[in-house]
């Protein structure tokens, strides 16, 4: 169950992303300054935005009733990792279900949205021209022109509002103890959101593999890939000033994802220590 449900997941984030790119396609259509754009085109005509936001929301309902339906008898507890907290659903209930679905589905997007703004954080100096550095701007929108130290406080901001948001009703719900008070909500808000960058660890030590093996092994010329290993370099720009090259190896990415490993097992550990200790 828990495979079906990542890929269920990953399904609903092809969607929504389905949903952003006819967005982009609207807004940068050329405008209609000639006859010419004023004929009728022979070609279909393209889907409607709101297509995959309705697919994606039967996605989420429908696979809620399935997961209510099979209940205990699938030998699985749905449980939803925010870092800092964890989240266990009832399978009981359709109720119970239906927020899971939004839930873990919002977990996915938000990871997928932290992604992006370590690209754009890594990637501040590279030029408008590099057509993945844009797309990653586009979606983005807003955010992705911010300058770097505002897109670096942007995790921890926008996950210490969340909590204050959501906290108190999960809370309510008895997904986690103890329920909190308001005086113990914004202590939890600031802990949850230091807790969002330890999302980074996973995609820096992902991107790092990459860059080594793309360092020692010809992965052809490929945009993508020339992307990844620019942002890898980017990536170790600050510390590039370790004497860690030596000939052809170069252990500053390893020194990294062992910073990235240590730091997110410490972080995890102390965050939940300090989150259940609340008020402080």
């Amino acid at each position: 169950m828990p495979l079906i449900d990542l890929i269920l997941n990953l399904a609903g984030l092809l969607l929504w992303l389905s949903w952003q790119a006819l967005g982009i396609t609207a807004a940068t259509r050329p405008t209609a300054l000639s006859l010419v754009y004023t004929l009728k085109r022979a070609e279909p005509r393209p889907p409607r935005r709101r297509t995959p936001l309705l697919f994606l929301l039967a996605l989420l309902v429908g696979r809620s009733v399935i997961y209510w339906q099979l209940g205990p008898g699938a030998q699985w507890r749905p449980m939803v990792n925010l870092g800092v907290v964890t989240s266990e659903f009832s399978v009981t209930t359709w109720g119970s279900m239906l927020l899971y679905s939004f839930v873990s589905f919002g977990q996915v997007l938000g990871s997928y949205y932290l992604a992006l703004l370590f690209v754009a954080v890594a990637n501040s100096k590279t030029p408008e021209t590099d057509p993945f550095q844009r797309i990653v701007r586009m979606q983005l929108g807003g955010l992705g022109r911010l300058p770097m130290v505002a897109i670096l406080l942007t995790p921890g901001v926008l996950g210490t509002l969340l909590w204050l948001a959501v906290g108190w009703p999960l809370g309510q719900l008895g997904l986690y103890r103890p329920s909190p008070t308001l005086e113990m909500l914004w202590q939890q808000a600031l802990v949850f959101g230091l807790g969002t960058y330890l999302v980074w660890q996973y995609f820096i030590i992902l991107l790092l593999l990459v860059h080594i093996f793309n360092s020692y092994v010809y992965l052809g010329k490929a945009p993508f890939w020339h992307f990844l290993a620019l942002t890898g370099r980017n990536a170790l720009r600050p510390i590039r000033w370790l004497p860690l090259t030596f000939g052809r190896f170069d252990l500053t990415p390893l020194l990294v994802i062992g910073l990235a490993l240590f730091t997110g097992y410490h972080w995890s550990g102390w965050g939940r220590w300090l989150f259940g200790r609340v008020p402080w």
